[in-house]
């Protein structure tokens, strides 16, 4: 799973956070979700 945190410090304190992730190869590999038949052509190399 990617994942992406930033911080934003204020006064040498924590003030906001963010996480952008990205599930959807995780999600696959658990076989929540699959690609299309337009999905496996044009993206053949996450086809393990």
């Amino acid at each position: 799973m990617t994942m992406v945190f930033i911080w934003r410090i204020a006064d040498d304190r924590l003030a906001e956070g963010w996480e952008v992730d990205e599930d959807l190869d995780l999600l696959r590999q658990i076989g929540v979700v699959e690609y299309t038949e337009r999905g496996k052509e044009v993206f053949p190399e996450n086809m393990r």
